[in-house]
């Protein structure tokens, strides 16, 4: 029971940087798979120059996906969850946008997810994405493998025992998602509270230390407060693992500890991801602090639902990455191995880490840092970029990172990334 429920939260530790947004997807039925006659006629325009950089792998407006073919892909994982209805959502928006035949599948335990992949391979699919329990990736991929199966990794990256990618994943930076999260709120700090000292400010994290991703998370946070000069012994450390996953066992957790430390005028908290944060702000507003406390989180859901109400509290920016954005190169990854564009390995080439005995890309994503000043603006330029809307805010003319530059150890590439 233990190692299912590790499982469990590891998935909706990796999923929480972009919750933000979505509906459940439909599930039509599938129809036969078309012969492949894939169209490229130029190429991309100046506006796709991060796509084109990386052009196998993403979305390509030189290609008429109409012509090219009908093809089915389906999204298989285990276990119920919103974080899952989220993803299928974006996954079918991107395969109406490619002309593709989308379905969805959840299986109850490692055997069913199987049986369920072996299922679509014996129907003839053309592609799968994949969100099974990390125990069940080594057994797929190998299934896959034997059924000649393009397919892609959803959430979490497919690793075998010796944490050797099993397939091309994307992901991000969970170190520097924490950094930059107590980065923000400290030149918040600067900026808003003219008499915060290293001397009279207190920090809080709070993470989940059975789990290695809120731990990169924590060490960013604390890498950011030392190197700004904060003091080491006012830097507290809180373990989710004493309770569950909620804004309660945060606001349990924060709310003795600023009431410990009372010397402390000033508090900078962040959770790894958005029902700790909001618990920690909830904590410093019942002390008395909310005009002396500032968080930031991962994620953004319950930001975005508190601004567009017109709420305003301790809690003021979070990191994420738009599911849209995220979904773009797992989903199009997958087209470009369908259609025989590329292989598994030839996929990203600039994100293989030979150094590291990896023959399969881990493609990073750069997180944004969203405010109540700037949040319909992104969420508006992620509609227009994609080409995909979903939400009710006014066109800008801002532009937000997409992608990342690939790093020293597998590429000198330039960087890869819109500015604004």
């Amino acid at each position: 029971m233990k190692k299912a429920l590790t499982l469990t939260l590891a998935l909706s530790v990796i999923f929480v940087l972009f919750a933000c947004g979505g509906k459940p997807a439909e599930t039509p039925s599938p129809s036969a798979p078309a012969e492949t006659t894939d169209s490229v006629t130029s190429e991309a325009p100046a506006s796709e120059a991060p796509r084109a950089a990386l052009e196998k792998g993403f979305f390509d407006p030189s290609i008429d996906y109409i012509a090219a073919g009908r093809y089915q892909v389906a999204y298989i994982h285990t276990g119920v969850s919103v974080m899952y209805d989220m993803l299928s959502d974006a996954f079918k928006a991107w395969a109406d946008k490619l002309n593709v035949e989308f379905n969805s599948f959840t299986a109850s335990d490692d055997d069913q997810f199987l049986a369920t992949v072996q299922s679509y391979c014996d129907q003839s699919y053309d592609g799968l994405i994949l969100d099974p329990t990390p125990a069940a990736y080594p057994a797929a991929a190998e299934l896959l493998s034997r059924n000649n199966m393009p397919w892609m990794s959803g959430m979490a990256p497919a690793y075998d025992e010796n944490m050797k990618l099993l397939h091309p994943a994307v992901g991000y930076d969970d170190h520097a998602l924490g950094y930059d999260m107590y980065t923000w709120c400290i030149d918040y700090a600067k900026s808003t509270w003219p008499d915060a000292t290293p001397e009279n400010t207190g920090g809080i994290f709070i993470g989940y230390a059975d789990l290695q991703l809120p731990e990169l998370r924590r060490t960013g946070a604390y890498d950011a407060w030392l190197g700004n000069g904060y003091k080491e012994g006012s830097f507290f450390f809180l373990d989710g693992a004493a309770g569950d996953m909620t804004a309660q066992t945060a606001y349990n957790l924060a709310a003795p500890v600023m009431d410990a430390n009372s010397k402390l005028k000033y508090w900078i908290g962040c959770g790894f991801f958005d029902d700790y944060s909001v618990g920690i702000a909830r904590a410093a507003a019942d002390a008395g602090k909310a005009g002396t406390a500032v968080c930031s989180t991962a994620g953004g859901t319950a930001l975005i639902s508190l601004w567009d109400a017109g709420g305003t509290g301790a809690l003021k920016s979070a990191v994420c990455i738009e599911p849209r954005l995220y979904t773009e190169p797992i989903f199009c990854g997958l087209y470009a191995m369908i259609t025989g564009r590329v292989t598994p390995a030839s996929l990203w080439p600039e994100w293989i880490d030979r150094s590291a005995g990896q023959t399969y890309a881990d493609l990073r994503l750069p997180a944004v840092t969203i405010t109540q000043d700037n949040y319909k603006d992104y969420l508006a330029f992620v509609d227009t970029y994609t080409e995909l809307d979903a939400y009710p805010y006014p066109e800008t003319d801002a532009t937000y990172p997409v992608l990342a530059a690939p790093p020293a150890a597998t590429s000198a590439s330039a960087n890869l990334t819109t500015t604004g």
